[in-house]
């Protein structure tokens, strides 16, 4: 374990954008803190939203009827008095971020001092994810099943047993927003934490979530879970946790031995195909050319027509 000293420290935060993987980021933070001997509350994840908030301040039988922000002043008081630290996420909505992420909330942070990490997506991918669970509302794409009919479930579709696809509506627009998007993350959504004072040396440390969960997609250690643990100990040196690389490629290794290795899928078996339509299939590969994004393997396919094309056919006459 690294140079944390209770009760003094600062609360933990993990700043991430709806879609931004920040489910899969916060528990493997929490696993490593265990496995460096830090302890941290029991609370909800996303603490600048009002209704987890007030369910993390019940479960700790403290009021409830308060704003954000005093809630998260009341939460750290009681993880300093418990010698726990305080852990949580702030999730972003990216070019409306300030729908979650409130100025006062924000001041709150900086005002308890917290630690704070940006961590950020691939615009496609995240863009795609919106799309799906009904946060983009755009217009320039829509959610459909595989017989190309719209899709109304919205976030129920992750438990769904049918896929579900993206069929882009304005090509333009949508390559625009994803420039726009990847600026946003990467500079603005930036600029406006530390506007609110948060960050040391004008800066706050950046994370790629697909690097961090790199390590899912070997079943043997190399390349990419050196680059993942690399990561992730600088995330929690950032946290000021220090921790072994082995001890962290350990965890790593159970969580790939319980939930087996992932495979990056082609971007073909996302969005939705229409096979006679040449200008919407050129389209399709300039967007995932100029935006994809696989990790680097045997397995790593941008697009893969040949299966595609059949799968479409078969749904298409069903």
């Amino acid at each position: 374990m690294g140079a944390l000293a209770l009760p003094g420290e600062p609360p933990l935060a993990l700043i991430s954008t709806c879609c931004g993987a920040s489910t899969f980021a916060y528990d493997f933070t929490k696993v490593l803190m265990e496995a460096a001997g830090v302890p941290l509350i029991q609370t909800e994840k996303e603490l600048n939203k009002k209704q987890p908030m007030r369910t993390a301040l019940e479960s700790l039988n403290l009021t409830a009827d308060i704003s954000v922000p005093e809630g998260l002043a009341a939460l750290y008081q009681e993880s300093r008095r418990r010698s726990k630290y305080l852990l949580f996420v702030g999730e972003a909505r990216n070019d409306r971020w300030l729908s979650y992420l409130q100025p006062e909330f924000t001041a709150s942070l900086a005002q308890l001092r917290a630690r704070t990490v940006l961590l950020y997506r691939n615009p496609l991918d995240l863009f795609l994810c919106r799309v799906n669970d009904c946060f983009e509302h755009s217009g320039v794409a829509e959610p459909v099943f595989r017989n190309g009919t719209r899709s109304r479930l919205c976030f129920a579709r992750r438990k769904a047993r049918e896929p579900q696809l993206v069929r882009i509506l304005d090509f333009a627009k949508v390559e625009e927003q994803l420039h726009r998007d990847a600026f946003k993350m990467h500079t603005g959504l930036n600029e406006y934490l530390l506007a609110h004072g948060l960050g040391e040396d004008h800066a706050i440390p950046m994370f790629a979530v697909e690097e961090l969960a790199a390590f899912e997609y070997e079943e043997t250690a190399g390349a990419l879970t050196d680059l993942a643990i690399n990561q992730w100990r600088l995330l929690l040196n950032t946290f000021g946790v220090t921790l072994r690389p082995q001890a962290i490629q350990t965890e790593m290794q159970r969580v790939v031995s319980r939930m087996g290795p992932r495979v990056d899928v082609p971007y073909s078996d996302r969005l939705w195909l229409e096979s006679d339509n040449a200008a919407y299939v050129a389209g399709v590969k300039r967007l995932v050319d100029r935006f994809g994004y696989r990790r680097p393997s045997e397995n790593a396919t941008l697009l893969d027509w040949s299966g595609a094309h059949s799968s479409w056919e078969e749904q298409s006459l069903s």
